[in-house]
């Protein structure tokens, strides 16, 4: 024997078994113990539709499934999708399985994807974060980023570091005691044989 009913109430009991009140139309509500998945632990709204089968025990029948009635299904042929739901039944997070072997995680704030090559994306309200899989790494925000290229060079608002140790900048920079490693201070070193016009000078003292 199947059954059809609307789901009443949902309440969790100190067994680890939860109890489903379902109206199945026609007669006496019926409560019936849920069974799901092991590791799948999900509690549905009223309103959502409920499948009761009967089996042999007391009371006669038993929850095992559900349909929510207002939100359309969007996995495709091989794909999993998790959602949760706010009081009014309105989804506010989700966790969608792909079958190209993406991930993609999000509410309504923010989302992060994992590509199938592994590339891995975050964007949120403020910023984005993003690494490929062939070595490129980038955080952003509304006024700055930092790019990490494969080859290890650093990249922040315009100034890039090379993995050597050169610096190269399309801005200013400034610093308040910049020497280089021959001990020259270049915001007080003097050149020699200064010849206004002749454009040529000694080295650095």
């Amino acid at each position: 024997m199947g059954l059809i009913g609307y789901l009443l109430g949902f309440t969790r009991r100190s067994d680890n078994v939860s109890d489903v009140k379902s109206d199945p139309g026609g007669g006496a509500n019926v409560t019936a113990p849920h069974f799901g998945a092991p590791g799948d632990d999900g509690h549905p709204l009223p309103g959502d539709s409920v499948a009761l089968i009967g089996v042999p025990r007391t009371g006669g029948v038993a929850s095992v499934g559900y349909i929510d009635p207002a939100n359309t299904p969007k996995a495709a042929a091989g794909e999993r999708r998790v959602y949760s739901r706010d009081a009014s039944g309105a989804v506010v997070a989700e966790v969608w399985l792909k079958n190209t072997g993406e991930v993609s995680v999000k509410n309504d704030a923010g989302e992060i994807k994992l590509a199938p090559a592994g590339d891995f994306e975050y964007t949120g309200p403020i910023g984005a974060l993003t690494f490929t899989a062939a070595g490129m790494a980038t955080i952003s925000n509304t006024l700055g980023s930092i790019v990490l290229d494969p080859g290890g060079s650093v990249t922040i608002n315009g100034t890039t570091f090379g993995v050597g140790g050169t610096m190269t900048s399309t801005g200013t920079i400034t610093g308040q005691d910049v020497q280089t490693t021959a001990g020259v201070d270049l915001g007080t070193h003097t050149h020699g044989g200064v010849d206004p016009g002749s454009g040529n000078t000694s080295g650095p003292n």
